[in-house]
């Protein structure tokens, strides 16, 4: 499996330094990118992730994208992501106050897609998320949500309603 982070601001590269701790995930199968292209060959030298040039290069080869932008990019990130992701892959969010509703409107019918709230603690390994799955996500998809923001941390499903920041 291969895990794309778009964004590579410091909660994007938590997840991606904890994905380089788990079990049977090498380091080849995490994709970055981000629209600023020095601060995401910095982060993928430092953990020996594969730096990607663009958002359709990334998407190609992912089964699982996580979307670790701001709130306010979220939109235009959706915009470029619906043309070309397949139908299979799981989109992760967490952006904070951005709704499933929002992700499923701006990404193609069916489309997998679940919402965790991360915190900071995160960070440093020792964080606590909480995520709800999208009408299309099923538990497949939040065994893999669980183990990307589990590991050394807490990771729970919720209701939505009981998330909303």
């Amino acid at each position: 499996m291969k895990y794309c982070i778009v964004g590579c601001g410091a909660m994007g590269s938590a997840i991606a330094k904890g994905l380089t701790k788990l079990e049977g995930i090498s380091d080849s199968c995490i994709l970055l990118y981000d629209a600023d292209q020095t601060k995401c060959a910095a982060v993928s030298s430092q953990l020996g992730a594969q730096h990607c040039s663009s958002l359709g290069e990334a998407i190609g080869l992912a089964d699982t994208v996580i979307l670790a932008v701001k709130p306010h990019i979220v939109n235009s990130v959706l915009s470029e992501l619906k043309p070309i992701i397949k139908g299979s892959v799981l989109v992760v969010s967490i952006a904070a106050g951005i709704t499933l509703g929002s992700l499923e409107n701006g990404l193609p019918q069916n489309q997998p897609v679940v919402r965790v709230m991360p915190n900071v603690g995160l960070q440093v390994g020792k964080g606590a998320s909480a995520f709800s799955l999208g009408s299309s996500a099923n538990s497949e998809h939040a065994e893999t949500v669980s183990r990307i923001f589990g590991g050394e941390n807490v990771c729970v499903q919720v209701e939505e309603r009981l998330m909303n920041a």
